[in-house]
């Protein structure tokens, strides 16, 4: 599964993609859990910033190439399912698209990607699908700008601990930022977050991040994007041990402008756990209010 949004033509026909890459659970999944496994088993996916450029074939068709750089989350197991480990890292990406053009604001997409990560493992996927481009963007016209300066929220939703277990280890995780636009889309926010999943882990601490955000589509329904540091404590209740470190959280969303100070959010997350195996999924749900 591939998630990408993408600036066209930011200077000289080069843009900008931000781009999530998931590719699931890779090796023996239906292996017992007491057995111990064949091959190594991973869940791997990863978010890459990249430099983009298209070139026209035809009126309906393009061609286009993306390179950067991508940070990769790889859960992995290499002798049973259950002492499963967190490996994480740098690389590189590369992809090579053809893009048609079914409506004005719909095409379809062949995408053919290369990764280069280190302390991980290359990979290549092949993907096809749909891609969205609201006419404004085609014209030009971007709605950056917000009637907010600064705002707090509060979302609340599901977190997911990766783990190979037949079933999920998932609970509850209470999520409140207070943020800060800056310059045109960028900003900073500062969030407090408690994931509780019962008998396996209950971590909570305060992160700091670099923030980006624009309108998509119309001025109303905005895209956002964080990342940075976050310090939390976690206590594994299956290792029974607990600690406190640095990891590295990425959230990313949508927003819908209900008023000029009143909004509607759905919050995604991802949190890198800076050691052990408390990498996690976040979903959340909530609200934003604009304050001075």
């Amino acid at each position: 599964m591939s998630l990408m949004f993408e600036r066209s033509n930011l200077w000289n026909g080069f843009g900008l993609a931000f781009r999530y890459l998931n590719e699931g659970y890779l090796g023996p999944q239906n292996e017992p859990a007491p057995m111990p496994l064949m091959s190594p088993l991973h869940y791997r996916d990863a978010f890459a910033l990249l430099l983009s450029r298209w070139w026209p074939i035809n009126a309906p068709c393009r061609l286009g190439a993306h390179a950067g750089v991508e940070t990769f989350f790889d859960t992995t197991a290499t002798d049973f399912r259950a002492t499963y480990e967190d490996r994480h890292g740098l690389g590189a990406q590369i992809d090579l698209e053809a893009q048609c053009n079914i409506t004005r604001s719909v095409s379809v997409e062949l995408t053919a990607t290369r990764s280069f990560d280190v302390a991980s493992f290359d990979s290549s996927a092949l993907l096809i699908g749909f891609v969205f481009t609201p006419q404004d963007c085609r014209q030009g016209n971007s709605y950056e700008g917000t009637t907010r300066r600064g705002y707090f929220e509060i979302t609340v939703g599901r977190v997911d601990v990766d783990d190979f277990d037949v079933s999920h280890d998932d609970g509850t995780i209470t999520w409140a930022t207070y943020g800060r636009q800056v310059t045109g889309p960028f900003g900073f926010d500062f969030s407090l977050l408690r994931e509780r999943v019962d008998d396996v882990v209950d971590r909570r601490g305060g992160a700091l991040q670099f923030t980006a955000e624009h309108a998509f589509w119309s001025d109303w329904l905005h895209v956002f994007a964080g990342v940075g540091p976050y310090l939390a404590h976690s206590i594994d209740y299956e290792r029974n041990t607990n600690n406190t470190q640095v990891n590295l959280l990425i959230s990313y969303g949508l927003r819908i402008m209900v008023g000029k100070g009143f909004s509607i959010l759905a919050k995604l997350g991802r949190v890198a756990s800076g050691a052990g195996r408390d990498d996690s999924d976040l979903a959340t749900f909530g609200f934003s209010l604009a304050v001075p």
